[in-house]
């Protein structure tokens, strides 16, 4: 038994006996503020040890009434004897809490504690739910944290967080920046991250909604990546003289200027409450002529380069502006492709594409009720120097209510013969399960005059990959030249180890 003398069984405790730096390194191992605690029963030597821990880790606590996360919380904190936490982490639940669950005002503590103490990481998670018994909508200030230097935080969505009063100092260590859910004010919100208040901030990630003043500007000197997905966004600009990337969605209109600019996302979702994929109001299928107006509607990127490493984007607004824009497009990733039905439709689809010199072609997804053959053919036409592209393959098969006399029937539009893919080396497929549609859409994919195809990859699911691989073997390793690889691998690799992948020349 352990003695109060540290001792177990008459011997020495080795252990007890080791310097706080050692003992705190061993509690840090079992990943819980909660459970380093429980050592203080050990003996007197043990006792305070992890109060002194320079991280604490407030996460999976399972209460046991009266006790709820929150007095857990407040209880650890305030037995906290470190000077600074390196790292504070506290992720908490609505458990033995009355209707209103975890408040506002519960966590403005854990907030003033973390400005005062915290001098690396914050990480305070609360629940996201609004309970049906509390929707009102509660203020919650965001104390400046002068030695903090990374910040996420996830609030209720009736929590309105407010920035530090002009004045009262900056977050001047602050290098990482993430708001989830919560409300928050347009002009508070830029306040909160420009240069003023955060002269050091390099990455921010933004998922709130706002309730008031719906133009946001972010002006900042030190900016180098931005994810902006801010839900009632009239306008958003952005001055970031040294910004490398940004992701942009929920926003009427973005004007950026950001002179090294190299990685774009421009994610064109729709109002919440849409349809299938953004499709709102009184839903139709795709030839339908009532088509929900998209979110942006505008978009400007002044000052930065001609060349772009990375662009993501919808074909669901007019892209012609944003691909003239760039001369250049090292990979370009069209997340979703979205073409109005009709003869119209169509024609403006082929008007917006325009040549661009373009390395690396993704296509993830498609809704449109046009042939996918003639799209995909139409988009590798327009990419110079392509040398990979990736395609999702449609499940369905022809079109999909289209027009007899609309262009993308059209024979010619089929056509794989008079354009050369000079530069293609590799071509991946997601999506194959081995439809005849599919196999149509491959043969005249594969038909293509590449000269400079190397590889050929199958992404296929665990369902039906061994069934699809003898597809593959059967009709489209013989229309492949012997010099061209041929693999599979299922889509999803590292879990399945030494089986997620498939030599198809035997």
């Amino acid at each position: 038994m352990v003695t109060g003398s540290g001792r177990l069984g008459g011997g020495a405790d080795r252990i007890s006996g080791l310097p706080d730096d050692l003992l705190h390194g061993i509690l840090l191992g079992l990943g819980c503020t909660k459970a380093a605690a429980r050592t203080s029963v050990l003996s007197r030597r043990w006792r305070g040890v992890w109060a002194r821990l320079p991280e604490f880790y407030l996460w999976g606590l399972r209460p046991v009434f009266p006790a709820s996360c929150v007095t857990i919380v407040d209880g650890a904190l305030a037995a906290c004897a470190a000077p600074t936490l390196r790292r504070l982490v506290i992720r908490v639940g609505d458990v033995n809490l009355p209707l209103k669950g975890v408040t506002a005002a519960h966590a403005a503590p854990w907030l003033r504690f973390a400005s005062g103490c915290v001098a690396g990481e914050l990480f305070l998670w609360l629940p996201m739910d609004i309970l049906p018994t509390w929707r009102q909508e509660q203020d919650l200030d965001l104390p400046v944290c002068a030695a903090t230097r990374s910040i996420q935080i996830r609030l209720r969505r009736n929590f309105r967080l407010r920035p530090p009063l002009s004045g009262g100092g900056a977050f001047a260590a602050l290098t990482c920046l993430g708001i989830y859910d919560g409300v928050m004010d347009g002009v508070e919100l830029g306040t909160l991250v420009s240069s003023s208040l955060c002269p050091c901030l390099e990455d921010l990630s933004l998922t709130v909604r706002l309730a008031s003043n719906f133009d946001v500007c972010i002006c900042s000197d030190s900016l180098k990546r931005l994810s902006f997905r801010v839900e009632n966004t009239r306008s958003l600009v952005v001055a970031a003289p040294v910004l490398l990337e940004i992701c942009v969605s929920k926003t009427r209109e973005a004007h950026i200027a950001a002179p090294k600019l190299a990685d774009v996302e421009l994610i064109d979702d729709m109002d919440p409450g849409a349809g299938p994929l953004g499709i709102q109001g009184n839903f139709e299928y795709p030839n339908s002529k009532s088509w929900a107006r998209p979110c942006m509607d505008h978009c400007e990127i002044d000052e930065a380069g001609r060349h772009l490493q990375r662009l993501v984007v919808n074909l669901r607004f007019p892209l012609a502006g944003i691909l003239q824009r760039f001369g250049t497009i090292k990979e370009l990733i069209i997340d979703r492709l979205v073409i109005q039905s009709g003869t119209e439709g169509y024609n403006t689809f082929l008007k917006d594409l325009r040549r661009l010199d373009c390395e690396s072609l993704v296509t993830q997804s498609m809704w449109t009720c046009h042939g996918f053959a003639p799209i995909m053919l139409r988009l590798l036409r327009i990419c110079n120097g392509l040398r990979k592209f990736v395609v999702a393959l449609s499940g369905r098969e022809g079109s999909f209510g289209c027009a007899s006399d609309c262009p993308c029937t059209w024979p010619e539009s089929c056509r794989n013969d008079n354009f050369v893919l000079d530069s293609l080396e590799e071509i991946e497929i997601n999506g194959f399960t081995g439809k005849d549609h599919q196999l149509e859409c491959l043969n005249l994919l594969l038909g293509c005059n590449a000269p400079l195809l190397k590889k050929v990859v199958f992404r296929l699911s665990c369902i039906d990959f061994f069934e699809c691989t003898d597809i593959i073997r059967e009709k489209i390793r013989g229309k492949l030249p012997l010099d061209i690889e041929l693999s599979a691998c299922l889509k999803h690799r590292k879990p399945f180890g030494i089986l997620d992948e498939l030599d198809l020349y035997t």
